[in-house]
């Protein structure tokens, strides 16, 4: 199931990520002073984002599974229904006949 947000301990030492970005990166045009900390930020977003879509997918696959049991469900129904009206059951002269 869909599990809540992750708690970050920060009171455990911090590791370092090395990571290599082209030229035109959105990153580079931020202000140097802040680009750790936005860079951080735009992590924990695409972490949350990863966390909704599986969470989303969780959804989907229930309502899909709900939506083929009401579907099975229908054409049984209308199945039954076929099997009265071979039985030679008319609904008009069986109402008739109180009339």
């Amino acid at each position: 199931m869909c599990r809540k947000g992750v708690v970050f301990n920060m009171s455990q030492p911090l590791r370092r990520l090395e990571l290599r970005l082209p030229v035109n990166h959105p990153v580079w045009s931020l202000p140097e002073g802040s680009r750790t900390r936005i860079v951080r930020e735009w992590l924990e977003v695409g972490r949350r984002l990863t966390e909704i879509e599986e969470c989303l997918k969780a959804v989907n696959e229930k309502l899909h599974t709900h939506n083929s049991g009401l579907n099975s469900a229908a054409a049984q129904e209308v199945n039954n229904q076929g099997d009265q009206s071979d039985t030679g059951f008319d609904k008009n002269t069986f109402l008739n006949y109180f009339k």
